[in-house]
Formats: structure tokens, C-alpha cells, sequence
């Protein structure tokens, strides 16, 4: 029955809507006053932005409830809860559109709960669509549409430097590679370089993406390269879709696994080709694994009636697509979910709707993070992303720091540095680290040696002005 629950949401999200700015905009002045007003100067009472607060909390757990029919969606959380829950350091940013109005909450422990109305939306998520086309199609975004979307989603918050962002984005914005906008009061420099970024469903997800893990049987459990099926008579729907949107073998994928290992260590689980089942994976998931990668085409189609899927190989019963409602249905001891292939299509107004499905039944699922790609990057980049990804995780980095730590590493690099190769990794939650910090026994023992030999020299000095 969860697969025919989702209409629900979408015939109750315009009372939702018209409750949310109903309370949004209590005893505000005229919105021709000010664009963007805090809930302190622009008369929204703190009632009434607390008020639209938790009611987008509520509204974003049903829709993500009715999109996978499971009861794991995360519970609706007031503002204080949540910002007792966030580090000094930690900035929550949640978004909703509300009858064509878009809303910013900014939520921080000290400074609490600020409400901004930032004007109609449709003009910001037509230039959001226009920012993922040109990135999708291996063009760089335009300037202009960068800093108008920096303008209207970031203006009013102050200095962000050194700020861990979390992003909680509604609608056609799940697709808005943030850490690309220039930061309007840190000097117009791009968030990548300022901060790190992560993202949720919710600011109430934070409560549900932080579970300690005992110990797992797996350091790492990785699918690559699954058997794409051929068309023909009765084709399955995975033929269908791997003919719709041209798929192929992803043979650089077989790389990117061998990276978990190698950086990760042992033990680890690797399924290649015709192994890498529905079934194999259901085993292997619940055994419980720090790290799961899936180097798989994962079809997002954000068009009227179509959907999400993680496309592995047909195996008997199994029709080779893994969708939200069988990902949600598992009980899956992981900390970091990767989604290291995508294809996505997008309708004109794209909702981001299947995206949020997908990466929200990997968190319902048990998953503490997931990374996920907004676009197609290519299976020669991404295999080199990854590989830089799994060498800072190996180094004991957050899923967040190591993320940033790759994406600035790639700018960096003449032929990696176009944003279109590196900007499309997004992590959605706060996983913790998957692996010990290494203490740098080579440095140290450089370091100790540098030591001992100006030591020495020292002690000649000595010995000369002696005698």
C-alpha cells in the first residue's frame, strides 16, 4: 500500500502551504516594505515564526512518510530541540515554499530561530533549474545566475566563514549545488571555500542521523558495475529504463571499489557484475557495514509520474530496480551511504521529489548519511573523485570535511576543476567519521629528526665557543 500513498501528501501540501504562510506572516508588514525581513525587525512575531517552523518540520516528515509508506520518517521537532541538539558552530538553514512565497529559517544554539520571507519563488527556482541544466551538461553556471540565487538565499545571514552549513532545502532547491554561491557578506567568495556544507530532509532529521553503531561486519560493502539487462521481448522495466536514458557499463566503477579498501582497509565486501543483486545486497546490508557504495546508474526522473531507482542486476524474482520503498524497508547499520552514479531528468518545474525520496529512504533505512550526485559526472571522474574522497575518509575525516577536503582538492587540479566535475556531490546528514584519525607517524618521525640533527648542531656550537 505505500506505493499509493504518496498522492496523499500532494493533495494536503496547499493546506500545509496556506498554514505555513498564514503563520509566517503574522503582523508582518506589507512584503513591499522589505524582501527580506528578520523575524526581529520585519514585525513576524516569534510565535508565529516558531509556529510556521514546526508546521514545515510536520510537513516534511509526511511527505517523506507517504513518498516511502514506512514509519521511519524522522519525528517533527520544535525549534528549540533541534538547536539544542546543534554545535557552536553549527548554522541550520530550512526552506519551504508557501502559495509561491519562499521562506528561510536560520537556526543557530545562540542566536535561535530567525525568520526570512525571501519573495516569490518561481523566479529563484527557474534560476535554479537553468543553474543544474548548464552544470548537467558539462557547462559551467552562469555568474549572474549564481550571485541572484546568492542574493536571494543567503542575504541577511552575515559572515559565514568557518560556519558548518546545514541545508535543509523544499522543492526545485534539492538540486542547488550551495557551495557554489558566493557569500555576500564574506566577500563574495564561494561557500566551498569558506565552509562546509551538508544537507537533510529536515531540520528534524538531525535527530535521527547520529546513532552510534556497534561494531559491523563489513568496513565496507560495495556494488559495482551491475549487469545491465538487454531489450527484448518482455523486457523488464530496468531494460526499459537503461534503453530510455542510454545507460552503459560503468567499467571505471570497478576502481572506485577497489578505493574503499585500500583507504578504508578490511574487512570488506565487494559484489562486481552479475553478482551485484537485490539479494546480494539485502544479505550484505544487514550485516551491517561502515560504508556502502553503490558504483550504479541511479536513475532520479524528477518528470510527471516517473521516479527514482538504484539500477543493480536482474536476478529471479528480483527486476534489478531498487526503489525507495524496498530501500526504506531494510534495516541498514550504516554510517555512509554512497550513490556514486546518477542520471537525472528534469520537468520544467522540477520538484525534487524523487531525489528527496531516494536519499530520504537511505536515512529511514537505518543510514546515518548519504552521498548523493545531483547530475551525471562520468565514470572516469567520478572514479578519481572517489578515490580522493576515500583517502581523506581513511584519514579519520568526517563524511563532511572529507567531502569539502575532495571538491577543494579538485579545484585545484587543471584537469578537474570545472565545477561540473566536483560540485554535484552533495552529503545529506551528519555521519560521524568511519575510520580511526591516523596519527602521521612519517611527519612525526621527520619532525623528531629535524630535532635531533639541529640538536646536534646546537651542541657543536657549544662545544666550539667552549674552547
Amino acid at each position: 500500500p505505500g506505493r499509493h500513498r504518496g498522492a496523499f501528501f500532494g493533495d494536503k501540501r496547499p493546506v500545509f502551504e496556506a498554514a505555513i504562510r498564514s503563520a509566517a506572516e503574522s503582523r508582518a508588514r506589507s512584503a513591499a516594505e522589505s524582501r527580506v525581513d528578520r523575524a526581529a525587525e520585519s514585525g513576524v512575531s516569534l510565535d508565529g515564526a516558531t509556529r510556521a517552523f514546526e508546521l514545515v518540520q510536520r510537513a516534511k516528515a509526511r511527505e517523506l512518510l507517504d513518498a516511502l509508506g514506512e514509519s521511519r520518517a524522522a519525528r517533527p521537532l520544535g525549534a528549540d530541540e533541534i538547536a539544542s541538539g546543534l554545535a557552536d558552530d553549527t548554522l541550520l538553514l530550512e526552506f519551504f515554499v508557501a502559495q509561491g512565497q519562499l521562506l528561510r529559517w536560520s537556526l543557530e544554539r545562540r542566536r535561535g530561530l530567525e525568520l526570512a520571507i525571501l519573495g516569490d519563488s518561481a523566479e529563484i527556482l527557474a534560476t535554479v533549474t537553468r543553474v543544474h541544466r548548464s552544470l548537467s551538461g558539462s557547462e559551467p553556471a552562469a555568474a549572474a545566475d549564481l550571485d541572484r540565487l546568492s542574493t536571494a538565499l543567503l542575504e541577511g545571514l552575515g559572515p559565514i566563514s568557518g560556519k558548518r552549513l546545514v541545508i535543509a532545502p523544499d522543492s526545485g532547491l534539492r538540486y542547488l549545488p550551495f557551495e557554489l554561491l558566493p557569500a555576500p557578506d564574506d566577500d563574495d567568495r564561494p561557500l566551498i571555500e569558506i565552509a562546509t556544507v551538508a544537507y537533510l530532509p529536515s531540520g528534524s532529521a538531525l535527530a535521527s542521523v547520529a546513532v552510534e553503531r556497534s561494531r559491523p561486519a563489513f568496513r565496507s560493502l560495495a556494488l559495482a558495475n551491475p549487469r545491465l539487462p538487454s531489450t527484448g521481448p518482455g523486457d523488464r522495466p530496468a531494460a526499459l529504463l537503461a534503453a530510455r536514458f542510454g545507460l552503459r557499463d560503468l567499467p571505471a566503477a570497478e576502481r572506485e571499489v577497489a578505493s574503499l579498501e585500500r583507504w578504508l582497509g578490511g574487512p570488506a565486501r565487494v559484489l562486481v557484475g552479475e553478482l551485484a543483486t537485490e539479494a546480494a545486497f539485502r544479505e550484505a546490508a544487514g550485516a551491517g557495514s561502515r560504508v556502502v557504495h553503490l558504483a550504479a546508474h541511479t536513475v532520479i526522473d524528477e518528470r510527471p509520474g516517473r521516479g527514482a531507482a538504484v539500477l543493480l542486476s536482474p536476478e529471479g524474482e528480483d527486476d534489478g530496480l531498487l526503489q525507495p520503498q524496498e530501500i526504506a524497508a531494510l534495516e541498514l547499520h550504516t554510517d555512509l551511504a554512497v550513490l556514486a552514479g546518477c542520471r537525472t531528468a528534469l520537468s520544467d518545474r522540477a520538484a525534487g521529489d524523487s531525489i528527496a525520496s531516494l536519499t530520504g529512504a537511505f536515512l529511514a533505512a537505518g543510514a546515518n548519511g548519504v552521498v548523493a550526485t545531483l547530475w551525471e559526472v562520468g565514470d572516469e571522474a567520478t572514479a578519481a573523485f572517489m578515490d580522493q574522497l576515500y583517502w581523506q575518509l581513511g584519514r579519520g575525516a568526517t563524511p563532511a570535511d572529507a567531502l569539502r577536503l575532495a571538491k577543494l582538492r579538485f579545484r585545484e587540479q587543471a584537469a578537474w576543476r570545472a565545477p561540473h566535475l566536483w560540485a554535484g556531490y552533495v552529503l545529506i546528514g551528519q555521519p560521524p567519521s568511519v575510520a580511526a584519525r591516523k596519527i602521521p607517524w612519517g611527519w612525526i618521525a621527520i619532525a623528531l629528526l629535524a630535532l635531533s640533527i639541529l640538536g646536534l648542531a646546537i651542541q657543536r656550537r657549544r662545544t666550539r665557543a667552549v674552547y
